[in-house]
């Protein structure tokens, strides 16, 4: 690949790269936070994620068993084509977590993960765990064109992350699944590269949603679908490299409001744990991991007397870190 080349790299470009370069310095501060405040965060980010992946493949399913799929780990067993999907894309990422800095950018890893994304929902007999063979040789050597650019620096990495995953998606290597294996694998890559706040940033979610891409809406498509649109277009003409620019600059700017987001999330939630007890910080996880919470909940998640517990609700609702609903047994509780 020449693209190091060809690639023209505007202002704007190297203006998002700084202000990301500049949040990724700023999130190693963020380590000093409790161990629970970062936990909460990195589910959130997975819940959207998860809840995108299933919706782009049209299917559907509840935040709440989203949460729960996150939260059993491996206890859950998951029984609907949704629930396989949501559950193999947990597994997925938790892979890539494991594996993030042993694991190398090569076909065998990828076909890896396709089959830990694929198999439960296709069948194990149904996914194919290789590319063919006309595509292979193409694959190794975007792989190795990535994981070299990267080990030597001679393009900046989020440049080779946009391009990588751009790439794969006009690739298209397997019969299913590229499209969320693309943003699986960028994100991996990401981490790979010292960008850990991608870990707890809704960026597959963004990737995954249904909006704007490039200059204008089109047709319905999500970024991701109209990204492979424009890379097989572009590809049609082999003499010519694709243009990268549109991409590029669209993939950044969704990393930013990502990172933006991620952001916000973390003042709130610095805002609404500020000096609250053990007990209180656990309710308030309760209530923005599941969207409502009952003293019921607490005491057969903390095994506190409903007492004690009665006693945080109370505390929580005066401070309006919680709101009330209903009356006598019926009571349950959301963030305020």
């Amino acid at each position: 690949m020449s693209v190091a080349e060809k690639l023209v790299i505007t202002p704007e470009m190297l203006d998002l790269a700084s202000r990301l370069d500049e949040f990724k310095g700023s999130w190693r501060a963020v380590g000093a936070l409790p161990r629970r405040q970062l936990q909460d965060l990195k589910e959130r980010a997975y819940a959207d994620d998860i809840l995108a992946a299933v919706r782009f493949s049209r299917l559907s399913i509840t935040e709440r068993k989203v949460h729960k799929i996150i939260s059993s780990r491996t206890s859950f067993e998951p029984v609907s084509p949704s629930e396989r999907l949501a559950d193999s894309y947990r597994a997925c990422t938790a892979r890539l977590e494991e594996g993030c800095l042993s694991m190398d950018l090569n076909v065998d890893s990828i076909c890896e993960l396709h089959r830990i994304l694929m198999a439960p929902v296709a069948g194990e007999g149904e996914v194919g765990t290789c590319v063919s063979e006309v595509l292979e040789g193409s694959l190794a050597a975007l792989c190795q064109w990535s994981a070299e650019t990267l080990r030597h620096r001679s393009l900046h990495p989020l440049l080779v992350v946009s391009i990588f995953c751009a790439s794969f998606v006009a690739m298209h290597p397997f019969k299913d699944g590229n499209d969320l294996l693309a943003c699986l694998l960028q994100r991996w890559l990401h981490l790979k590269n010292g960008y850990a706040f991608v870990a707890y940033a809704p960026l597959t979610a963004m990737l995954l949603a249904e909006c704007p891409a490039f200059s204008a809406p089109r047709d319905g498509l999500t970024p991701i679908q109209i990204l492979r649109r424009e890379m097989q277009l572009s590809s049609a003409n082999p003499t010519e490299e694709p243009n990268w620019q549109p991409w590029i600059l669209f993939y950044f700017n969704v990393l930013t409001k990502a990172a933006g987001i991620l952001k916000d999330r973390l003042e709130r939630e610095e805002d609404l744990f500020a000096s609250q007890p053990e007990l209180s910080m656990q309710i308030l996880v309760q209530a923005r991991a599941r969207g409502r919470v009952t003293l019921r909940d607490m005491v057969e998640s903390t095994g506190v007397s409903r007492n004690t517990l009665k006693e945080h609700f109370k505390s929580l609702v005066d401070e309006g870190r919680l709101a009330m609903h209903g009356k006598g047994r019926g009571v349950w509780y959301s963030l305020g």
